[in-house]
């Protein structure tokens, strides 16, 4: 949908075996933004057309592969 400029977007990330204290890094049009344990990102200097993407890095010792890239929300 269309944003108009200024607006804040909410994204969040929904992690499955990201284990008791993931992390992750936060891209907007490839450029990181966050990078930490928040597991959601609110951004206000968005265009139409830009692309939003988080990594996740598990600290489970199960989790196989410990590193999930989403795809790309744009």
């Amino acid at each position: 949908s269309a944003i108009c400029p200024g607006d804040t977007m909410h994204f969040y990330a929904a992690p499955t075996n990201g284990g008791s204290a993931p992390t992750y890094t936060w891209y907007v049009d490839g450029t990181q933004v966050q990078s930490g344990s928040a597991d959601s990102l609110a951004y206000h200097n968005l265009n139409n057309g830009s692309l939003v993407q988080v990594v996740m890095n598990s600290n489970s010792s199960c989790a196989s592969p410990t590193i999930d890239t989403a795809s790309e929300i744009g």
